[in-house]
C-alpha cells in the first residue's frame, strides 16, 4: 500500500445518519425533482466519502429503494436512498 492509498484510507468517513424527518425531506425533494425534471444538488455518501453534484432524477425504484440520476454532462448514475445525504 502506498502513501497516497494510506492517505486516502485515513479520510475515509462513516455514513451520516439521518432523522426520519430528514428521510422524509430527501424523499419528497426526490419526487420533486422526478415529476419536474429539474435539476438539484446531491449529496451522496460513497466509499467513505460525501460527494455533492447538480443531477436530475430520471428513475426512482421503490423496490430496490434507488434513484438514478443524470449529472450536467449525461452520465447515468444509480444512487441508493440511503446513500443520500442531503438535497438542494
Amino acid at each position: 500500500m502506498g502513501i497516497n492509498e494510506l492517505i486516502e484510507e485515513q479520510t475515509k468517513i462513516k455514513r451520516p445518519i439521518l432523522t426520519p424527518e430528514e428521510q422524509e425531506i430527501i424523499e419528497k425533494k426526490i419526487i420533486d425533482s422526478y415529476t419536474s425534471e429539474s435539476e438539484i444538488l446531491l449529496t451522496y455518501f460513497e466509499d467513505g466519502r460525501l460527494l455533492t453534484c447538480y443531477m436530475t432524477v430520471v428513475n426512482m425504484n421503490s423496490l430496490k429503494r434507488s434513484i438514478t440520476c443524470t449529472d450536467p454532462y449525461h452520465n447515468k448514475i444509480k444512487i441508493n436512498f440511503k446513500d443520500i445525504i442531503h438535497i438542494q
